[in-house]
């Protein structure tokens, strides 16, 4: 099953040096490598837009940008955002605000059959009321 990784994943593997990785940390990232060499890895425009804000160093950010660009981007579509928004209201009559790029992250995935790669604990709330997959290390 592919993989639809969210920032926080990307931000292991980017943004933190190897050697400030706790054990788990360094599995994710790791596994994150191992769905790039099986090519299961899916990536939306708006983790890539959080992903890259806020880097400063441009070399840094061109490195980044120059990786993502190696992944085919999910085309996303006026339904999606239809979709973002209708899990959004579901979670909201639970009680739960998600975040608008989370939603579209669900929405993404439920519709296309993808797992939900993130270490955001939101999304574990997220899943006891939609049916996300959520991606976990081998």
């Amino acid at each position: 099953m592919n993989a639809l990784v969210d920032t926080s994943v990307w931000s292991l593997a980017y943004r933190r040096s190897a050697a400030s990785l706790n054990p788990t940390e360094r599995k994710l990232r790791s596994e994150l490598a191992e769905l790039m060499r099986e090519s299961r890895v899916k990536v939306i425009g708006p983790v890539c837009q959080e992903l890259l804000s806020g880097i400063r160093d441009r070399n840094q950010f061109d490195l980044i940008w120059g990786d993502l660009l190696a992944f085919s981007e999910e085309a996303l579509t006026l339904w999606d955002y239809r979709r973002g928004a209708e899990i959004s209201n579901q979670l909201r009559s639970k009680g739960i605000t998600g975040h608008i790029v989370d939603c579209l992250i669900c929405a993404v995935a439920l519709d296309r059959g993808f797992s939900v790669f993130s270490t955001d604990e939101d999304f574990r709330h997220y899943a006891k009321h939609i049916p996300i997959r959520l991606h976990a290390p081998r």
